[in-house]
């Protein structure tokens, strides 16, 4: 059917090689120079002054003060008993109490305005009349 036979190209070489992984080594070993300048820049800076490595040598002390802290320091320490009304749930009791107040106050408050509701004047006419007629027809049916 076909007149010519399809014939797939070869892979390129550069498919094969490892450029993005040669591309992060160099892009770290980039960041690592220029961390390591901009180190060096900043201790050439702070050669006048001593307070930088005095902090640093008592950041290094503290930390080692904590490494010899024995264990009977440790053990020195007893808690008290924890209060019986620190225990009591009162906050939870609270807000049950509050809860309960508010919806016993929006019942009311639904209640009455439904006591107070009323129709438009003559929605109100059409209610009556619709409702003296209804009478009118249980009266003369007995």
């Amino acid at each position: 059917m076909l007149k010519s036979q399809f014939k797939a190209n070869d892979i390129p070489r550069s498919t094969t090689q490892p450029r993005f992984k040669k591309l992060l080594e160099k892009d770290s070993k980039r960041r690592q120079e220029n961390i390591e300048a901009s180190v060096a820049k900043t201790q050439a800076s702070q050669k006048p002054f001593s307070f930088y490595g005095r902090d640093m040598k008592k950041r290094m002390e503290a930390l080692n003060l904590i490494d010899d802290i024995d264990t009977t320091m440790l053990c020195q320490f007893r808690a008290r008993i924890v209060p019986w009304r620190i225990l009591v749930p009162r906050f939870k009791m609270m807000m049950e109490k509050e809860e309960h107040e508010r919806e016993q106050r929006i019942r009311q408050n639904a209640e009455k305005s439904f006591a107070q509701a009323k129709l438009p004047p003559r929605m109100q006419e059409h209610a009556d009349e619709a409702r003296r007629r209804i009478e009118e027809d249980l009266d003369s049916t007995h």
